[in-house]
């Protein structure tokens, strides 16, 4: 089985990948975009659109070669040596990507204003406002006496304010 590789970019990390078996089959930094292809429907060329909307095109030449190109500007065949080369710098640029986020990680930084929290506090100073305000003002609320309150009780009906009101109430009721 025969791989052909176009780079894409100048970098060589996006490829169209031609693989060459009883059929061809097409991809795009190893994402199948055709597959069951024969050698007779690549020598007429067969175009697909990328994602970015640029037209990518196939075609088997007689000489047992294939072209790609891309916006109808060829794309140049890429040596194994060069996708290793590609490969490793593209790991290289991940891993220091990724001690990069871990060195941030790592650095300390002041905690950010959480507003649960906060609102727990303000709630807390505020009923602590209120307490300290209602402690010096019972100075000048106008409480009544314990005399005043003992000499006029509140008044319950008695028995006989019963009697009076319970004819008039079964009046009521058997109407």
């Amino acid at each position: 089985m025969a791989v052909y590789e176009f780079a894409l970019d100048s970098t060589g990390m996006k490829r169209i990948q031609v693989f060459e078996g009883s059929n061809v089959t097409v991809l795009i930094n190893g994402s199948i975009i055709a597959d069951m292809l024969t050698k007779e429907e690549l020598k007429v060329g067969r175009s697909f659109i990328l994602e970015d909307a640029s037209v990518v095109n196939v075609q088997f030449l007689t000489n047992a070669q294939y072209q790609v190109t891309k916006d109808e500007q060829p794309l140049r065949l890429i040596s194994k040596a060069a996708i290793a080369e590609a490969e490793a710098k593209a790991t290289a640029e991940r891993e220091a990507q990724a001690g990069m986020r871990a060195a941030v990680a790592r650095t300390k930084r002041p905690r950010a204003f959480k507003l649960k929290e906060s609102l727990g506090w303000i709630i807390v100073e505020i009923g602590a406002i209120l307490i300290v305000v209602a402690f010096f003002s019972l100075p000048y609320m106008n409480f009544p006496d314990a005399s005043t309150v003992i000499s006029n009780p509140i008044s319950s009906p008695t028995a006989a304010d019963i009697a009076t009101a319970a004819p008039e109430t079964m009046m009521q009721r058997s109407e």
